[in-house]
């Protein structure tokens, strides 16, 4: 298509090296690939009522309800949470200030019964372990504490995951401080850990994967 056409010649003014380095296989999957992404059809929504921020948590509810909590834009960390109806074209607050600690870097899962579950974060230099759920049936104004220091040691950027068919948590990697140039002496973890109780209780699956120790990552 010719959608598919402009984003190789995109792909190859903003990467040329890279488009020189593909062999015809390369190509080809370069090609459905475009192909995909030159069909998703973006388009960009009205600018939402909360303030810029990254690293925050959410998820997508069984009614389509979006929720998304916390974050932080440079050292203003925020503990807010915010819900759209209609696919984040409008927004409105459930809570200017939830009863968890503001913070940027948590995890968040959608548990059944439409509860949110989070997991951790850091805030400037505090980093956390506490676990939080909130109301039952979408009600992301009730929140509650799991467990007020959880098992594993403080950190943010960990991969928080819920396993359906067993109920169980997992809880991985992560980082306990800042990454170089701007921090030191930070822990990279590679651990995992599970729960079997919705978050209140947790145990060390490994101390150690077979992957590198990583933050940020899904």
């Amino acid at each position: 298509s010719k959608a598919t056409v402009s984003v190789l010649n995109w792909l190859s003014r903003a990467h040329p090296l890279l488009m020189h380095r593909l062999r015809l296989p390369g190509l080809l999957s370069l090609a459905c690939f475009a192909a995909a992404l030159a069909d998703l059809g973006w388009q960009q929504l009205p600018p939402a009522p909360w303030s810029g921020r990254s690293d925050a948590c959410g998820g997508v509810l069984s009614n389509g309800t979006v929720v998304t909590l916390g974050g932080h834009a440079n050292s203003n960390y925020t503990n807010d949470v915010w819900v759209s109806h209609d696919g984040g074209a409008s927004w409105r607050a459930a809570l200017e200030h939830a009863p968890w600690g503001a913070r940027s870097y948590h995890s968040c899962v959608v548990l059944p019964r439409d509860r949110v579950l989070m997991v951790a974060g850091h805030a400037e230099s505090a980093w956390f372990n506490d676990v939080w759920i909130s109301g039952e049936g979408g009600d992301v104004a009730a929140w509650k504490q799991v467990a007020a220091n959880a098992s594993f040691p403080p950190r943010a950027a960990g991969s928080l995951q819920y396993q359906r068919a067993t109920g169980k948590l997992f809880y991985m990697g992560g980082s306990n401080g800042l990454l170089p140039p701007v921090g030191f002496k930070t822990t990279l973890y590679n651990d995992v850990w599970v729960s079997g109780d919705e978050g209140a209780t947790w145990r060390q699956a490994t101390p150690a994967a077979a992957w590198p120790p990583r933050e940020g990552f899904s």
